[in-house]
């Protein structure tokens, strides 16, 4: 069982649906700012989740901004935020008929005590900003140590990805006092980096071709197109998220590290996760390109097959 804390836009939306689509076991959905402003990242998920007949998964309003404000938050996340139009590249769903949970931090850990509680420990899976995390382990570490089994977040960019696009990942940029919180805290962040999800892609030229019988795959392709056409200068689509969801299953992927993470607002590595020697204090996740391929493959499978 886990817990999705996104900021949701394109591919935290592919996230939802794919986890929806496999019956995977998702018991809340917690939402952060990113993409675009938390209220609005809010509304995306509900509507997202409902679309999918994804009703029955709470969602809960979270972090409204960053720990603190710093210089990566008002240089790169609020230029993106305007950037993004509505977040899901201004293709409209139907509004959903309910609300989102308000939910302070106290008040997030309860609700995490509660769905282990009944559903044993779980994981939490952070694909947007780590602020909503830090909050709680802020708040109420205590009770995060009994309920939270594991954190897997996506993000990180590490050295060859860094040398070819320096600046840090978006989702570290937004809050890394957060991330770093939540390792002082001690607890051994599982990282997705940038390197791997970002070779799990779809060339934008064949975008038009993929096929699907499904309403929800034809939105899924609708979206990626939008995302392609009006708001990425990238050549392929990118699967970020669903890949962050999908590394959790493939606990061998994972590689004991110790990493340490920038926090120099005036250096040009700002939010930069570095590996280095000494004890470990966070897991690395490491694929094959061979594995990358089946991961491409069982996300393509899931949305764009004749039999939808």
């Amino acid at each position: 069982p886990f817990v999705l804390d996104c900021d949701t836009g394109r591919d935290d939306a592919l996230t939802i649906w794919l986890a929806l689509l496999q019956n995977y076991p998702l018991k809340a959905v917690i939402t952060s700012f990113g993409n675009v402003d938390v209220a609005k990242v809010t509304d995306n998920t509900l509507r997202v989740l409902d679309y999918a007949q994804g009703q029955a998964v709470p969602v809960w309003e979270g972090a409204q901004a960053p720990l603190k404000s710093h210089k990566l938050y008002t240089d790169m996340v609020q230029p993106r935020q305007k950037a993004s139009a509505n977040g899901l590249c201004n293709i409209e769903m139907p509004l959903s008929k309910r609300s989102a949970i308000p939910k302070n931090p106290q008040e997030r850990c309860q609700a995490l005590d509660a769905l282990a509680q009944e559903h044993g420990a779980l994981n939490y899976l952070i694909i947007g900003p780590a602020t909503n995390f830090s909050e709680m382990v802020i708040a109420d570490n205590k009770s995060l140590r009994k309920s939270v089994k594991s954190v897997y977040m996506m993000g990180g960019k590490l050295d060859k990805l860094w040398n070819e696009m320096p600046g840090a990942d978006f989702n570290i940029a937004a809050d890394p006092e957060a991330v770093q919180t939540i390792i002082d805290a001690g607890y051994h962040i599982h990282f997705i980096p940038m390197n791997i999800t970002w070779e799990v892609k779809i060339p934008v030229e064949e975008l038009s071709s993929l096929q699907t019988s499904s309403s929800l795959g034809k939105m899924a392709k609708d979206l990626m197109i939008a995302h392609s056409t009006h708001f990425s200068h990238d050549t392929h689509f990118r699967f970020h998220d669903p890949v962050a969801m999908l590394s959790m299953a493939k606990e061998d992927g994972f590689v004991p590290v110790r990493v340490s993470l920038n926090n120099n607002s005036e250096s040009a590595d700002y939010g930069r996760l570095i590996t280095a020697d000494g004890e470990m204090n966070a897991f690395l996740y490491d694929i094959s390109m061979a594995e990358i391929g089946e991961m491409l493959s069982f996300i393509k499978n899931s949305f764009f097959n004749e039999a939808g």
